[in-house]
């Protein structure tokens, strides 16, 4: 019984780290706690115009555990898929479930 009570209390402290996002830790998303579901989104302005180009553009990388990670989500990546070569914006999005799986997204915005 006790090794029983003492799994359930690993993986009961295991859910509550976000293993999964370490790998974003550096991004302006990242909620500040551990969470059982995270999903957030912050603009980053690159020009002072007003408006929001005509074009979008999405690159993304997923994580499990924190310990495998695929793909680009890189600025250049997401501009190119959308054909963008002046960007006016990018937003990052980061989504999170109870730390074994995240995905971090960069959208970008221009012409």
């Amino acid at each position: 019984m006790n090794k029983l009570v003492s799994a359930a209390l690993a993986v009961a402290a295991l859910s509550t780290t976000g293993c999964a996002g370490i790998q974003y830790m550096n991004r302006p998303v990242i909620g500040a706690g551990p969470t059982i579901y995270a999903n957030t989104a912050a603009p980053e302005w690159i020009t002072d115009s007003a408006r929001t180009g005509g074009k979008a553009g999405q690159a993304c990388s997923s994580s499990v555990l924190g310990i495998v990670t695929t793909g680009e989500a890189t600025v250049a990546d997401a501009a190119r898929k959308a054909g963008i070569s002046k960007i006016a914006y990018t937003e990052n999005t980061f989504e999170n479930v109870l730390g074994i799986w995240a995905r971090y997204c960069i959208v970008v915005h221009g012409d």
